[in-house]
């Protein structure tokens, strides 16, 4: 589905729900997205005088969250990112604590966080390696 019709399929709820909190930059992004590529813009007429063709082309927005303007960069960069990558596998660890223990264990400000950080840090280490040891490049 295509970024404009989900936009337009949901803007009037959207604008329901949180149309008082959203702000002004929010408003401003969502209509250069649906507006990008429209007579909002204006639009640069092209003419090729040997066959006497005519074609006209709207202008973008150029709104740093329009997918269709910052698509180019965002493989660009994309591509930059990926030429940093070493030759490796790699995994994401993710994990999961309740609210509570968020707050007392891993919450940035909390005074237990470095402490806690690093202990399953190095668990998660630890175990990586023996996983990486015996499941997957067993010798």
């Amino acid at each position: 589905m295509d970024m404009i019709a989900i936009i337009d399929k949901y803007r009037a709820s959207f604008n329901q729900h949180y149309g008082a909190r959203a702000t002004q930059q929010i408003n401003k992004a969502i209509g250069a997205v649906v507006d990008c590529h429209t007579e909002r813009y204006g639009k640069m007429l092209l003419h090729c005088s040997p066959c006497n063709n005519q074609q006209s082309y709207f202008y973008a927005c150029g709104h740093r969250s329009c997918h269709r303007c910052q698509h180019h960069d965002t493989v660009k960069w994309l591509e930059r990112q990926k030429q940093k990558r070493l030759p490796v596998d790699y995994f994401m660890v993710t994990f999961s604590a309740t609210a509570p223990a968020w707050l007392y264990h891993l919450h940035p400000c909390s005074r237990h966080y470095h402490i806690n950080f690093d202990r399953w840090f190095g668990i998660t280490k630890s175990h990586s390696i023996r996983y990486c040891l015996t499941v997957r490049y067993p010798r």
